[in-house]
Protein backbone atom coordinates (compact mmCIF):
# COMPACT_ATOMS: atom_id res chain seq x y z
CA UNK A 1 0.00 0.00 0.00
CA UNK A 2 2.80 2.61 0.97
CA UNK A 3 4.23 1.88 -2.46
CA UNK A 4 1.11 2.44 -4.33
CA UNK A 5 0.89 5.88 -2.62
CA UNK A 6 3.85 6.74 -2.99
CA UNK A 7 3.47 6.44 -7.05
CA UNK A 8 0.16 8.03 -6.74
CA UNK A 9 0.84 11.14 -4.32
CA UNK A 10 3.92 12.85 -5.49
CA UNK A 11 1.48 13.96 -8.68
CA UNK A 12 -1.56 15.25 -5.91
CA UNK A 13 1.53 17.03 -3.81
CA UNK A 14 2.40 19.36 -6.79
CA UNK A 15 -0.98 20.23 -7.87
CA UNK A 16 -1.64 21.14 -4.23
CA UNK A 17 1.51 23.34 -3.91
CA UNK A 18 0.74 25.19 -7.42
CA UNK A 19 -2.70 25.67 -6.09
CA UNK A 20 -1.34 27.57 -3.31
CA UNK A 21 0.12 30.26 -4.71
CA UNK A 22 -2.10 33.36 -4.58
CA UNK A 23 -1.30 35.09 -7.64
CA UNK A 24 -2.77 32.10 -9.05
CA UNK A 25 -4.97 32.59 -12.36
CA UNK A 26 -7.94 30.39 -13.56
CA UNK A 27 -6.34 29.35 -17.06
CA UNK A 28 -3.34 27.90 -14.97
CA UNK A 29 -4.91 26.38 -12.51
CA UNK A 30 -7.28 24.55 -15.17
CA UNK A 31 -4.29 23.16 -16.83
CA UNK A 32 -2.64 22.35 -13.56
CA UNK A 33 -6.03 20.14 -12.70
CA UNK A 34 -6.08 18.86 -15.95
CA UNK A 35 -2.78 17.85 -16.31
CA UNK A 36 -2.28 16.03 -12.94
CA UNK A 37 -5.71 13.90 -13.71
CA UNK A 38 -4.45 12.66 -17.39
CA UNK A 39 -0.99 11.92 -15.34
CA UNK A 40 -2.99 10.03 -13.28
CA UNK A 41 -5.04 8.69 -16.56
CA UNK A 42 -1.64 7.77 -16.94
CA UNK A 43 -0.62 5.37 -14.32
CA UNK A 44 -4.27 2.94 -15.14
CA UNK A 45 -2.08 0.25 -16.78
CA UNK A 46 -1.10 -2.73 -16.06
CA UNK A 47 2.98 -1.71 -16.75
CA UNK A 48 2.65 0.41 -14.17
CA UNK A 49 1.26 -1.91 -11.55
CA UNK A 50 4.02 -4.59 -12.73
CA UNK A 51 6.80 -2.72 -12.00
CA UNK A 52 5.10 -1.70 -8.33
CA UNK A 53 4.72 -5.38 -7.46
CA UNK A 54 8.35 -5.68 -8.65
CA UNK A 55 9.63 -2.88 -6.43
CA UNK A 56 7.70 -4.98 -3.75
CA UNK A 57 8.72 -8.06 -3.92
CA UNK A 58 12.61 -7.07 -3.99
CA UNK A 59 11.98 -4.85 -1.18
CA UNK A 60 10.29 -7.75 0.64
CA UNK A 61 12.97 -10.15 -0.06
CA UNK A 62 16.20 -7.87 0.44
CA UNK A 63 14.47 -6.83 4.14
CA UNK A 64 13.56 -11.16 4.03
CA UNK A 65 10.09 -9.36 5.15
CA UNK A 66 7.21 -11.84 5.39
CA UNK A 67 3.78 -10.85 3.26
CA UNK A 68 1.60 -12.67 4.97
CA UNK A 69 0.25 -14.11 1.40
CA UNK A 70 -1.65 -16.93 3.87
CA UNK A 71 -4.50 -14.54 3.58
CA UNK A 72 -5.01 -15.25 0.04
CA UNK A 73 -5.66 -18.35 -2.26
CA UNK A 74 -2.47 -18.61 -4.22
CA UNK A 75 -0.26 -15.74 -5.34
CA UNK A 76 -2.82 -15.25 -8.87
CA UNK A 77 -5.47 -13.81 -5.88
CA UNK A 78 -3.00 -11.69 -4.10
CA UNK A 79 -1.87 -9.89 -6.97
CA UNK A 80 -5.32 -9.01 -8.51
CA UNK A 81 -6.70 -8.14 -5.00
CA UNK A 82 -3.72 -5.40 -4.88
CA UNK A 83 -4.37 -4.45 -8.66
CA UNK A 84 -8.14 -3.87 -7.59
CA UNK A 85 -6.96 -1.84 -4.81
CA UNK A 86 -4.43 -0.19 -7.03
CA UNK A 87 -6.83 1.07 -9.64
CA UNK A 88 -9.36 2.23 -6.75
CA UNK A 89 -7.09 4.72 -5.23
CA UNK A 90 -6.32 6.09 -9.15
CA UNK A 91 -10.27 5.93 -9.85
CA UNK A 92 -10.87 7.51 -6.10
CA UNK A 93 -8.17 10.57 -6.42
CA UNK A 94 -9.29 11.47 -10.33
CA UNK A 95 -13.40 11.65 -9.12
CA UNK A 96 -12.08 14.06 -6.03
CA UNK A 97 -9.99 16.12 -8.92
CA UNK A 98 -12.93 16.11 -11.14
CA UNK A 99 -16.03 16.58 -8.90
CA UNK A 100 -14.43 20.32 -6.91
CA UNK A 101 -13.46 22.03 -10.24
CA UNK A 102 -16.25 20.91 -12.48
CA UNK A 103 -17.87 24.43 -12.59
CA UNK A 104 -14.67 25.86 -13.84
CA UNK A 105 -15.72 25.82 -17.22
CA UNK A 106 -17.90 28.47 -16.41
CA UNK A 107 -15.38 30.72 -16.08
CA UNK A 108 -13.43 29.51 -19.31
CA UNK A 109 -13.62 32.73 -20.68
CA UNK A 110 -10.70 33.93 -18.31
CA UNK A 111 -8.23 32.30 -21.34
CA UNK A 112 -9.50 34.69 -23.44
CA UNK A 113 -6.70 36.73 -22.34
CA UNK A 114 -4.28 34.42 -21.90
CA UNK A 115 -1.11 35.46 -23.72
CA UNK A 116 -0.39 31.80 -24.66
CA UNK A 117 -2.94 31.33 -26.56
CA UNK A 118 -2.65 34.63 -29.02
CA UNK A 119 -0.98 33.25 -31.34
CA UNK A 120 -3.66 30.58 -32.16
CA UNK A 121 -6.25 33.32 -31.38
CA UNK A 122 -4.90 35.28 -34.20
CA UNK A 123 -5.72 32.80 -36.66
CA UNK A 124 -9.04 31.60 -35.02
CA UNK A 125 -11.24 33.31 -33.42
CA UNK A 126 -12.27 31.38 -29.98
CA UNK A 127 -15.91 31.39 -30.59
CA UNK A 128 -16.98 28.65 -27.94
CA UNK A 129 -14.86 30.14 -25.16
CA UNK A 130 -16.10 34.04 -26.01
CA UNK A 131 -19.68 32.44 -25.65
CA UNK A 132 -19.26 31.11 -22.60
CA UNK A 133 -18.70 34.73 -21.42
CA UNK A 134 -21.84 35.88 -23.75
CA UNK A 135 -24.01 33.58 -21.19
CA UNK A 136 -22.47 34.04 -18.46
CA UNK A 137 -23.94 35.63 -15.25
CA UNK A 138 -21.65 38.72 -16.28
CA UNK A 139 -23.12 39.06 -19.97
CA UNK A 140 -24.39 42.47 -19.33
CA UNK A 141 -21.19 44.22 -18.24
CA UNK A 142 -19.93 43.84 -21.63
CA UNK A 143 -21.04 45.35 -25.38
CA UNK A 144 -19.80 41.97 -27.26
CA UNK A 145 -19.44 43.18 -30.98
CA UNK A 146 -16.92 46.20 -29.63
CA UNK A 147 -15.53 43.13 -27.27
CA UNK A 148 -15.01 40.91 -29.97
CA UNK A 149 -13.12 43.63 -32.32
CA UNK A 150 -11.33 45.07 -29.37
CA UNK A 151 -9.64 41.41 -28.91
CA UNK A 152 -8.69 40.94 -32.41
CA UNK A 153 -6.91 44.41 -32.15
CA UNK A 154 -5.31 42.43 -29.04
CA UNK A 155 -4.61 39.43 -30.56
CA UNK A 156 -3.39 41.33 -33.38
CA UNK A 157 -0.59 42.86 -31.60
CA UNK A 158 2.54 41.13 -29.81
CA UNK A 159 2.98 44.43 -27.36
CA UNK A 160 -0.28 42.72 -25.72
CA UNK A 161 1.61 39.50 -25.06
CA UNK A 162 2.25 39.77 -21.01
CA UNK A 163 -0.05 39.09 -17.83
CA UNK A 164 -2.85 39.92 -17.49
CA UNK A 165 -1.91 42.24 -14.71
CA UNK A 166 1.08 44.05 -16.36
CA UNK A 167 -1.24 43.73 -19.72
CA UNK A 168 -4.16 46.09 -17.44
CA UNK A 169 -1.08 48.26 -16.47
CA UNK A 170 0.02 48.86 -19.82
CA UNK A 171 -3.64 49.86 -21.12
CA UNK A 172 -3.89 52.71 -18.73
CA UNK A 173 0.08 54.00 -19.06
CA UNK A 174 -0.06 54.25 -22.52
CA UNK A 175 -3.90 55.77 -22.28
CA UNK A 176 -5.87 52.77 -24.25
CA UNK A 177 -8.28 52.47 -21.69
CA UNK A 178 -11.20 54.52 -23.54
CA UNK A 179 -10.08 52.47 -27.06
CA UNK A 180 -10.01 48.97 -25.20
CA UNK A 181 -12.98 49.91 -23.14
CA UNK A 182 -14.15 46.14 -23.20
CA UNK A 183 -10.90 44.80 -22.84
CA UNK A 184 -10.31 46.42 -20.13
CA UNK A 185 -13.62 45.63 -18.67
CA UNK A 186 -12.96 41.85 -18.93
CA UNK A 187 -9.23 42.25 -17.65
CA UNK A 188 -10.44 43.87 -14.44
CA UNK A 189 -12.90 40.87 -14.06
CA UNK A 190 -10.92 38.26 -14.44
CA UNK A 191 -8.48 40.08 -11.87
CA UNK A 192 -11.26 40.42 -9.77
CA UNK A 193 -12.66 36.75 -9.36
CA UNK A 194 -10.29 34.37 -7.27
CA UNK A 195 -9.62 31.25 -8.22
CA UNK A 196 -8.33 29.50 -4.71
CA UNK A 197 -9.39 31.23 -1.18
CA UNK A 198 -5.50 31.53 -0.59
CA UNK A 199 -5.56 35.22 0.17
CA UNK A 200 -7.77 35.33 2.54
CA UNK A 201 -6.95 32.52 4.38
CA UNK A 202 -3.48 34.02 4.39
CA UNK A 203 -4.96 37.49 6.21
CA UNK A 204 -6.56 35.51 8.91
CA UNK A 205 -3.40 34.07 9.17
CA UNK A 206 -2.01 37.33 9.31
CA UNK A 207 -4.65 38.87 11.44
CA UNK A 208 -3.61 35.90 14.02
CA UNK A 209 0.30 36.91 14.14
CA UNK A 210 -0.71 40.41 14.55
CA UNK A 211 -3.34 40.68 17.28
CA UNK A 212 -1.99 38.47 19.55
CA UNK A 213 -3.09 38.63 23.30
CA UNK A 214 -0.66 41.55 24.10
CA UNK A 215 -1.89 43.82 21.07
CA UNK A 216 -5.59 43.23 21.72
CA UNK A 217 -5.97 46.76 22.44
CA UNK A 218 -4.65 47.80 19.06
CA UNK A 219 -7.03 50.39 17.21
CA UNK A 220 -8.61 49.33 14.25
CA UNK A 221 -7.51 51.59 11.83
CA UNK A 222 -3.95 50.37 13.25
CA UNK A 223 -5.04 46.86 12.86
CA UNK A 224 -5.54 47.40 9.11
CA UNK A 225 -2.35 49.17 8.27
CA UNK A 226 -0.13 46.42 9.90
CA UNK A 227 -2.74 43.64 8.38
CA UNK A 228 -1.75 45.31 4.60
CA UNK A 229 1.84 45.38 4.93
CA UNK A 230 2.12 42.08 6.10
CA UNK A 231 -0.45 40.42 3.29
CA UNK A 232 1.86 42.61 0.46
CA UNK A 233 5.04 42.01 2.08
CA UNK A 234 6.63 42.01 -1.95
CA UNK A 235 5.59 45.00 -2.64
CA UNK A 236 6.48 46.77 1.46
CA UNK A 237 10.11 44.72 0.65
CA UNK A 238 10.91 46.81 -1.92
CA UNK A 239 10.26 50.38 -0.22
CA UNK A 240 12.98 52.22 0.85
CA UNK A 241 12.83 52.76 4.54
CA UNK A 242 14.80 55.54 4.08
CA UNK A 243 11.67 57.56 1.60
CA UNK A 244 9.40 56.94 4.39
CA UNK A 245 11.51 58.45 7.42
CA UNK A 246 11.78 61.69 4.88
CA UNK A 247 8.02 61.33 3.61
CA UNK A 248 7.61 61.28 7.44
CA UNK A 249 10.22 63.86 8.74
CA UNK A 250 9.14 66.35 6.16
CA UNK A 251 4.73 66.62 6.64
CA UNK A 252 5.47 68.80 9.76
CA UNK A 253 8.27 70.02 12.21
CA UNK A 254 9.20 67.49 14.73
CA UNK A 255 10.86 68.55 18.09
CA UNK A 256 13.72 65.94 17.20
CA UNK A 257 15.26 66.27 13.68
CA UNK A 258 14.83 62.92 11.65
CA UNK A 259 16.71 64.49 8.49
CA UNK A 260 19.97 65.21 8.74
CA UNK A 261 21.69 67.34 6.08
Amino acid sequence: MLEIFNTTLPLCHILFQRLQKASLLLHTANGAIEQTIEDLCKLQCSDVFSKIMTAISQFETSCNIQTGSQAFESKAHRLAHYESVFFLIINILIQNLQTPFQDMTVLSFFTLLNQDQFHYCRHKFPLKIFSVLKYSVYKDLFDFPRLKSQLCVVYSSDQFKMDISDMLKFIYDNDLHDALSEVSKLLKLILTIPVTTVPVEHTFSCLNQIESVLWSMMLEERLESLMLISVENEIADSISYNDIIDHFALMKDRRIKLIYK
